[in-house]
């Protein structure tokens, strides 16, 4: 199981996540857009806030 951050959860964002999911992976995101950060958490992941709580989150991190 991977700890995958995401920064930035538009169309992209969000997919990558969904994929990562479902492969049973961690995903850690944050978006300026908080109802973006509380669909990742609805959908299993962690919404954070900040762009640096993604990177003491996770092992490796994709922006979009």
């Amino acid at each position: 199981m991977a700890r995958v951050g995401l920064i930035g959860l538009g169309i992209i964002g969000t997919a990558f996540a969904h994929n990562l999911l479902e492969d049973g992976d961690m995903v850690v995101g944050c978006d300026i857009d908080t109802a973006r950060v509380q669909a990742l958490a609805a959908m299993g992941g962690q919404g954070v806030r900040t762009p640096r709580e993604v990177a003491e989150n996770t092992d490796c991190i994709l922006t979009t």
